[in-house]
């Protein structure tokens, strides 16, 4: 059914966190996740501070006059130190782009690092480090800071060899030209070159010994420093799954404790109520808001007496429950947790419940063996019929005759009845389908003036509620089971102008669709309702399996049947089941098609 709401967006799926690789998964994506987001970040302060850098550049450079931005410069004086910022910002763009993309890879960190400190380093060369040791040292504190938060141990260890290199490199070369002009070296032959080179190298490895000791000693801090950022990371991430696990797990039972069918109360051995599940709280009319009593014996002193007598005992008594009318069962299971006192669970189940699901059992037991006695039985009918058709033929006695005749009568009526039991025990292929409720009533009504005892019984039908919902029914099936209870309300109303209704209701939620078969009879004895359903249970008019082949169908085709009470008189026979849209469920229906044959 199309609508002009909006969709509204997909709920997340819980994750099995109990597979050790799909949490070393997790973890590093959100290991990968959390450092790209860092290098996001950290790119756009590394950016805007060296564009910054190269708008004031006038001002690192000291240039003569009162040029303070960076279009008061001689560009072709400055051309080099102008491309290097200006590919610098480049580069940090274009490694920012990749990271928004889908490369996964970790090394983008390690590139990111070792470009930024390298272009940095040629960079703060040229602008002359002896006049901006503030700025560079800001920089470079800033640079070993966002590196170090992206970077695991080995490539911290990387990064460390690499800048411990460029370093050394940097500082010989300024020390080189700081002693030898370039106009020196343009006079001089290559060999001149060479030799005054490495004597200029040679005598400042020596005055760098300690420096480079000092340089080493921060590189080594740098790798410590990048090891336990490193592992701080992964600990914080591996906390974070783990808490997602624990909200997870947490979640799910507490959602599979609340909506248990069994009305649960936990306490501790203090008879402090801990926790109750909503079948609990609607049972002793508790909202969901609303605080709970802080003892048992607040809530109920005869359950709290029967707990202490459980602890006496630890035996479950017997006696029922009395709640508001209604009879409960009351059991109390220890429930034990390390490093916790025992807790006590106490369950209450309605009575009347467990009663119908052990008439369920043992009607479906009966009926197995009924199946089973009723397809013994046919066999030797055959030989009555066959024999009493043959004593009919032999003699012309009407006494005779009229003694076969009762015979004939009553065998056809024991054979209907056998096959009525076979036909509901018999494996046959469900054809369950997508049905148009409103449409398939309509279709039933006319269908059943066929029938002489329906043919002039008003029916009427009001379904406006369920206008434009189906179900999923065999039609077959549905089609016997309105007929079956329309024919009941003629047998058993107990009047002769007898009037039907077929109603349809949606429940509250729009889940389900309620069929009610109703009449204008006497409606059936409360001492005669829990028993309607069972087998060879009736009245004078009908053998007692009409109701109970109804309730099988309604179950092979998972509906439910009960008897409504009603207040104005008459029988109310109501039928549940699913409904759906068929914008959506059409599609559903053509792909599961064969899934639907087979049940």
């Amino acid at each position: 059914m199309v609508t002009g709401k909006r969709e509204p967006p997909p709920k997340p799926h819980m994750s099995p966190l109990n597979d050790p690789l799909r949490v070393r998964m997790l973890g590093n994506a959100q290991s990968f996740s959390y450092c790209k987001r860092i290098l996001q970040v950290g790119n756009a302060i590394r950016f805007f501070y060296v564009l910054a850098a190269l708008i004031f550049l006038p001002v690192l450079l000291h240039s003569d006059g009162d040029a303070l931005f960076i279009w008061h410069l001689d560009w072709f004086r400055y051309g080099n130190v102008l491309t290097t910022g200006a590919l610098y910002l480049l580069v940090i763009g274009v490694i920012s782009g990749f990271s928004f993309g889908k490369y996964r890879k970790h090394k983008l960190f390690l590139v990111n690092a070792l470009a930024d400190a390298s272009f940095l380093m040629l960079f703060f060369i040229m602008i002359g480090p002896e006049h901006n040791w503030y700025f560079i040292a800001i920089s470079y504190a800033l640079t070993l800071l966002l590196s170090i938060m992206t970077l695991n141990f080995l490539q911290c260890g990387v990064f460390a060899v690499v800048l411990y290199g460029e370093f050394m490199l940097a500082v010989l070369l300024q020390q080189v030209f700081s002693e030898i002009h370039v106009s020196v070296l343009n006079s001089i032959s290559w060999s001149e070159k060479l030799r005054i080179i490495e004597t200029i190298v040679s005598r400042q490895l020596e005055n760098l010994y300690f420096s480079s000791l000092i340089f080493f000693g921060v590189c080594l801090l740098l790798v410590l420093v990048g090891y336990l950022a490193s592992e701080a990371r992964e600990n914080r991430i591996q906390a974070n799954i783990h808490g997602i696990s624990v909200a997870q797990l947490r979640q799910l039972n507490d959602t599979i404790f609340s909506d248990l069918p069994t009305a649960l109360i936990v306490v501790n051995l203090k008879g402090e109520i801990i926790a109750m599940n909503r079948r609990a709280r609607a049972l002793f009319h508790f909202s969901e808001n609303e605080r709970l009593p802080y003892l048992l014996e607040t809530l109920s002193s005869e359950i709290a007496r029967r707990r202490e007598r459980w602890e006496n005992l630890l035996q479950n008594g017997l006696m029922p429950l009395e709640v508001h009318g209604r009879n409960y069962s009351l059991e109390f299971t220890a429930i034990t947790i390390k490093n916790y006192a025992p807790l006590v669970m106490i369950s209450l189940d309605n009575i009347e419940s467990i009663y119908q699901r052990v008439r369920e059992t043992r009607l479906a037991s009966l009926g197995r063996l009924t199946a089973g006695i009723a397809h013994e039985i046919r066999n030797p009918l055959g030989s009555v019929q066959s024999a009493n058709e043959l004593i009919a033929e032999a003699s012309g006695c009407r006494k005779i005759q009229y003694l076969t005749e009762k015979i004939a009568g009553n065998t056809k009526r024991i054979n209907a009845i056998i096959s009525d039991i076979l036909n509901m025990f018999t494996d046959q292929e469900s054809n369950t389908r997508l049905l148009d409720l409103n449409g398939f009533l309509r279709e039933a009504v006319e269908n059943s003036r066929a029938d002489d005892a329906l043919e002039f019984v008003p029916i009427t039908i009001c379904s406006e509620e369920s206008e434009g919902f189906w179900v999923y029914f065999d039609s077959g099936h549905l089609s016997q089971i309105i007929h079956n209870l329309m024919l009941n309300a003629i047998r058993h109303s107990a009047r002769v102008d007898v009037a039907i209704i077929l109603a349809t209701h949606l429940s509250p939620k729009g889940r389900f669709v309620f069929l009610d078969v109703t009449d204008n009879g006497a409606g059936i004895a409360e001492r005669d309702r829990e028993k309607i359903f069972e087998p060879f249970y009736s009245g004078r008019k009908s053998i007692g399996l009409g109701l109970y082949l109804v309730r099988e169908m309604c179950l092979a085709n998972r509906a439910e049947i009960e008897y409504v009470a009603q207040a104005k008189g008459g029988a109310c026979f109501r039928i549940t089941m699913e409904c759906y849209l068929p914008d959506k469920e059409m599609t559903r229906q053509q792909r599961s098609e064969t899934t639907w044959q087979a049940h």
